[in-house]
């Protein structure tokens, strides 16, 4: 997605706070150039999960429609 539309992955995580949630990551040291590791803990139910990949999603279709809007 980074190389597509210049969103980096900092960024994503701070676009998903504006839909209150906080950026389930863990992907220092960065290995891989923009990792997108998510790693929610064992407290989060299904719920909160489908929630939270519909926002992902969100976050992601905005990407690529209006880049502008995340940075």
């Amino acid at each position: 997605m980074a190389k597509d539309t210049r969103v980096h992955s900092e960024e994503l995580g701070t676009r998903a706070a504006d839909f209150g949630v906080h950026y389930w990551t863990s992907h220092h040291p960065w290995i891989i150039p923009e990792p997108c590791t998510l790693e929610p803990t064992e407290s989060y139910s299904k719920t909160d999960l489908d929630e939270y990949i519909q926002i992902i999603r969100q976050v992601s279709h905005e990407a690529y429609a209006n880049p502008t809007l995340i940075k």
